[in-house]
C-alpha cells in the first residue's frame, strides 16, 4: 500500500495544473498521479489535428520526462480508480492497488455522452487519444460519416474528416450550428461556410432512429452512412463518488477554495460545479486545477469563478465570444461577403458580451471594456487594432496562439508592449496553458 501526500485522480487540464502548483508551494514533497489513459498529459484539443493528419501525437504532449522529475511528479497509467474510502483516505484501482491520501485531488474530467437510447449500437465518440485512433483506423475503410451534434467538436471533427477523404453529414437539433457560441445571425454565417466546403448540414432536427446504416431524422430525412460519432456533450465522471458522502450537484460541487463537503478532499475541472456552474472548457480547468493546488498545499487561495471566453478556430474560421449574448439591445455590423460578422450587447448602457466572426480584431479592447459603458467600446467594435509590434512574435507549438509584444496579454495581466523575454514567471499560454518553454518565435 503506497502512502502519499498529495494524490492527484486524473491527468488532464486540472489535474496537471494542479500538480504543478502544489510542487511550487509544497517544494520536494512527492505527487502522485493516478490516469486511467496510457499516455502523457496533453493538449485534448489537438486531437482533431491528430485524427486528420495534421498533427503528430508528441507535437502536443506539453512535458517530457525532466518535467516530471524536476517536481517530483509521478504518473502511473493504466491506473483507473473505482473506489475511494475517505474515512480511511483509501484509493482503491481496478487493479486492485490502493493508495493512502493525506491530501486528494478529484480532476476525473468528463465522459462522452451518449443518449442512452442510442448507447446500444456503440457508436464512436472523440474525447481521449485512443477514441481519436479508433476514429483513424475507421477512417482507412469508410468513407461516409454521420456526425450528431453541430458543436464545436462535431464541426472540428467534419472539417478534420473531410480532410481525409470521408464525405461528411452533421446534424444539430438546433436551428444553427455552435448554439453555446453565436446567436441566429452568427450562426447563418457559420451554416453557409460549412456547406460551401461541401459538408451536409441538418439543423433544427431530431435524431429519430438509427436502422441499420441509416439516420432518421424528424423531418423524414435519411442519412446513410458507414460509421456514425456522437458528440453530443460531455457529463462529469464521478461514479467512483457514490457511497463516498462528497455532495453531488450533477457534478461534484466545490466551494470557493475548490474544497468538497468531505475535509481534505478537493475537486477542479470538468468534474466540479461551483456556484451552479459547470465549465467544460480547458482554461477553466487549468485555473481551477491550479488553485486547488495551492489550497491543497497550505497556500488559502479564493477562487471567484471563471468569466468565459471561446475563442476558436471552427472550419478555419476564427471566433470569439465573451460574456452574455441574449440582451434585447445589440449593435451589428456584417459583412457576408467578406465571411465578417460582429456583434455587441448590451445592457444598462454596458458592454456585456461581444461576438466577433471572421474579424476578430478589436478582442483585446473589447475584453478590457466589458462591463463598462459601451461609448467607450464603440471606437474599437469597427475599428481594427494597430498591426504594429513593439518586438518579436512569438507562437505556441502546441496550438497556435501568438504572443504579439504590441497587444500583451491582457487576461494575465501582461500589458502591451511586453517583450516575450518580459514575461512574468509562471505565464503560460492564454489558450492551452503550455509553458514559455513551448514558443517559437515566428
Amino acid at each position: 500500500m503506497l502512502k502519499t501526500k498529495y494524490v492527484i485522480i486524473g491527468n488532464g487540464a486540472a489535474g496537471i495544473s494542479a500538480a504543478d502548483a502544489i510542487s511550487k508551494t509544497d517544494k520536494g514533497v512527492e505527487i502522485l498521479i493516478l490516469t486511467e489513459e496510457n499516455v502523457p498529459h496533453y493538449y485534448r484539443p489537438k486531437l482533431i489535428d491528430f485524427i486528420s493528419g495534421e498533427a503528430d501525437f508528441k507535437s502536443f504532449v506539453f512535458y517530457d520526462q525532466d518535467w516530471y522529475k524536476d517536481r517530483n511528479i509521478k504518473v502511473i497509467y493504466n491506473e483507473k480508480v473505482i473506489k475511494i474510502n475517505p474515512e480511511e483516505k483509501i484509493i482503491i484501482s481496478e487493479n486492485d492497488n490502493r493508495y493512502i491520501y493525506e491530501k486528494l485531488l478529484i480532476a476525473s474530467g468528463g465522459y462522452a455522452f451518449v443518449p442512452p437510447f442510442f448507447s446500444e449500437i456503440k457508436p464512436l465518440t472523440v474525447r481521449s487519444k485512443s477514441d481519436a485512433d479508433k476514429v483513424i483506423e475507421q477512417s482507412k475503410e469508410n468513407t461516409n460519416w454521420c456526425i450528431i451534434g453541430g458543436g464545436l467538436l462535431g464541426l472540428e471533427l467534419s472539417n478534420s474528416l473531410q480532410k481525409t477523404g470521408g464525405n461528411v453529414s452533421i446534424v444539430e437539433v438546433a436551428d444553427y450550428p455552435l448554439p453555446r457560441q453565436l446567436d441566429n445571425d452568427g450562426g447563418d454565417f457559420l451554416k453557409s461556410k460549412i456547406k460551401s466546403l461541401g459538408i451536409n448540414l441538418y439543423t433544427g432536427v431530431k435524431l429519430q432512429e438509427i436502422k441499420g446504416r441509416k439516420v432518421l431524422l424528424s423531418d423524414g430525412s435519411e442519412i446513410p452512412f458507414d460509421e456514425i460519432i456522437f458528440c453530443t456533450g460531455i457529463r462529469p465522471n464521478i461514479e467512483i463518488l457514490s457511497d463516498t458522502g462528497i455532495e453531488i450537484d450533477k457534478a461534484v460541487k466545490i466551494n470557493d477554495y475548490l474544497e468538497t463537503n468531505i475535509q481534505d478532499i478537493f475537486a477542479a475541472g470538468d468534474c466540479s460545479i461551483h456556484n451552479g456552474k459547470m465549465y467544460g472548457l480547458w482554461m477553466p480547468a487549468l485555473e481551477q486545477g491550479r488553485l486547488a493546488g495551492f489550497n491543497m498545499a497550505g497556500k488559502k487561495t479564493l477562487y471567484p469563478g471563471s468569466n468565459p471566453v471561446y475563442k476558436l478556430k471552427v472550419v478555419g474560421v476564427d471566433v470569439v465570444t465573451v460574456g452574455k449574448i441574449d440582451t434585447a439591445i445589440q449593435v451589428k455590423s456584417a459583412n457576408k461577403l467578406a465571411g465578417v460578422y460582429r456583434k455587441a450587447f448590451i445592457e444598462n448602457e454596458n458592454l456585456v458580451g461581444f461576438i466577433l466572426y471572421g474579424d476578430i480584431s478589436g478582442e483585446n479592447e473589447l475584453k478590457k471594456n466589458l462591463n463598462k459603458d459601451f461609448s467607450q467600446s464603440e471606437e474599437y467594435f469597427d475599428t481594427k487594432e494597430s498591426s504594429m509590434s513593439n518586438g518579436d512574435t512569438y507562437v505556441c507549438d502546441i496550438c497556435g496562439y501568438i504572443y504579439d509584444p504590441a497587444k500583451g496579454d491582457s487576461d494575465s495581466g501582461v500589458a502591451p508592449g511586453t517583450a516575450f523575454k518580459d514575461l512574468p514567471d509562471g505565464w503560460n499560454c492564454p489558450v492551452c496553458g503550455a509553458p514559455v518553454a513551448q514558443f517559437s518565435k515566428e
